[in-house]
């Protein structure tokens, strides 16, 4: 991966992001085979990031080309990737800018077991196929219980035919 790729991707991922009232300036090192350098800037709520050194910066993250990758990727939080990188500065100003890339972590998908009317144990993993396996289970339990009624009529008939023969003799 090249620098470029790995700063677009990261500058895009959080274009929308937001931080608190003031000002702070972040410089980011980046290791590895994206090897690099850009800079956060915090000021009065607006949020900027560009590919160049600042240096009357307030703090110095060192970083991985693999774990800021992730954080592009939001597979892992800023903030969590902190703890696996090197802050140089006024680390808790760093904390507090990184904090604003942040994000509330994706919804999983809803894992369930459903048993079936046929007795078939199922594992949907998103709400649509849940969906498609009750539908199937409804429908299975349709056929089932139609079946049974029909069963259980024709039984009836056979008893009230046999029971009428007999009354008969």
């Amino acid at each position: 991966m090249l620098y470029n790729e790995l700063f677009e991707s990261f500058k895009k991922a959080y274009a929308d992001a937001s931080c608190t009232e003031g000002f702070a300036a972040i410089q980011v090192n980046i290791t590895g085979e994206a090897e690099g350098i850009f800079y956060m800037k915090a000021e009065n709520g607006k949020l900027d990031i560009e590919p160049y050194d600042y240096r009357d910066n307030n703090a110095v993250i060192v970083i991985s080309t693999d774990l800021l990758d992730k954080v592009a990727k939001k597979n892992i939080t800023f903030s969590s990737a902190l703890s696996e990188c090197t802050v140089t500065g006024d680390a808790a100003l760093a904390k507090s800018v990184v904090s604003a890339f942040d994000f509330a972590p994706a919804a999983k998908a809803a894992t369930s077991v459903k048993e079936t009317a046929a007795g078939k144990v199922t594992k949907t993993e998103s709400a649509s196929e849940m969906k498609t396996t009750v539908k199937a289970a409804a429908k299975a339990a349709t056929k089932k219980t139609a079946a049974k009624a029909k069963k259980t009529t024709c039984k009836s008939r056979a008893v009230k035919k046999a029971a009428a023969k007999t009354a008969a003799k």
